[in-house]
């Protein structure tokens, strides 16, 4: 039984990358960043008494372990998506399969509707968007990852899969507004143009999204992180001069 259908066939032989990318990227982000921060938490916590830093470093310690995870997720479908792209042209198949299914062409039909080819010479930015979104939710169901895989890197694929199928959506979308500029584009033409560029262009968009959504978010993390130590360290402040005495009149 394969993997997965045609399309996403060639990312059987990324597995491996997959699971050591994802295995690094985690590993590495929680130890290194999550340590500094855990140090960086305690040291904005502590008030001369070590239960505030540590209940700084613990909170400390979730959050980052949880980032860690994002960041493991970003990079594997990042650097599993270049090499599919390099390796095995996968933007280009994925690309295709759009393109044939808005043209409805299956097995059973080859040469496609001529009805639906004719559709496509002429439509809106909205219903470009509207086909590309509905061929992209079709390709995802119809090559779906095969259940027998393991779990763990069943989600990965998945994850991976989905990318990949709505990074070339979005491509298209942004090179269809390029390439034409009246009000209604020939995706026929916008195939014809794109066919051989569409990977160069995707890994452009790779290369410019992954590092700047982890840095973003990271840098929310970085700044959750030192709102919340000084609020730990503010109360522990305020507990230890508080003044709890009742005076009885």
């Amino acid at each position: 039984m394969p993997i997965v259908h045609d399309t996403f066939r060639d990312l059987l032989g990324l597995v491996g990358l997959a699971l050591k990318t994802f295995a690094w990227a985690a590993l590495l982000t929680a130890v290194g960043y999550g340590l500094l921060m855990a140090l960086f938490a305690y040291y904005m916590a502590d008030d001369g008494s070590i239960l505030p830093g540590i209940i700084a470093v613990v909170l400390s310690l979730v959050v980052t372990t949880v980032f860690a995870v994002f960041v493991a997720v970003r990079l594997t479908i990042a650097r599993t998506f270049y090499q599919a792209v390099k390796q095995f042209g996968i933007g280009r198949k994925v690309f295709n399969s759009l393109f044939d299914i808005m043209l409805g062409i299956t097995d059973e039909n080859p040469a496609g509707s001529s009805a639906m080819t004719q559709a496509l010479h002429g439509v809106s930015r909205d219903e470009l968007k509207s086909r590309l979104t509905a061929a992209g939710e079709q390709l995802l169901r119809s090559e779906r990852i095969e259940s027998a895989l393991p779990s763990l890197v069943r989600w990965l694929m998945r994850k991976i899969q989905a990318a990949i199928i709505w990074t070339v959506v979005k491509v298209v979308i942004i090179q269809a507004a390029l390439i034409s500029d009246g009000p209604e584009i020939d995706l026929i033409e916008i195939r014809d143009k794109l066919t051989n560029v569409i990977d160069d262009q995707i890994v452009g968009l790779i290369y410019r999204n992954a590092p700047r959504t982890i840095m973003s978010i990271g840098a929310a993390v970085t700044l959750g992180i030192w709102l919340m130590a000084s609020g730990i360290h503010n109360v522990a402040t305020w507990w230890a001069t508080a003044d709890f005495s009742v005076t009885v009149p």
